[in-house]
């Protein structure tokens, strides 16, 4: 049973440079289109929601091209927290944003601390 989960963690990879660079460039396409579709719809309060959108879509495609580890748990994290801050923004359900940066940061962090003790 540890030979299995240790097989299915090393089909994943830690954090390099290259991977690192790759989500940058991801992050700055998509969060261009995320801001660029709020000056078009004129929904300026949707800012942090486009934000968290691009960050997840970022760590899909970091994912796709790198398989990094830490994104198997951020993006749909990063995903979800975009949706918390939609819900936000709409006035259907109102929390803190310093509660949610804050859970953002510990949940990050976690996720690289777990790519370097478990992924390969």
């Amino acid at each position: 049973m540890a030979e299995q989960s240790e097989a299915a963690a090393k089909r994943y990879c830690c954090s390099s440079w290259q991977a690192m660079c790759f989500w940058g460039c991801a992050f700055a396409v998509f969060y261009a289109i995320g801001l660029a579709t709020i000056y078009l719809l004129r929904v300026p309060k949707y800012q942090l929601t486009a934000l968290f959108v691009a960050l997840g879509l970022a760590c899909v495609a970091n994912f796709a091209r790198n398989r990094t580890f830490h994104c198997v748990i951020t993006a749909p994290f990063f995903l979800l927290i975009a949706l918390v801050f939609a819900l936000n923004a709409s006035g259907i359900w109102r929390i803190s944003a310093s509660v949610v940066w804050t859970t953002a940061a510990i949940v990050t962090c976690v996720a690289f601390l777990l790519e370097r003790r478990l992924a390969a």
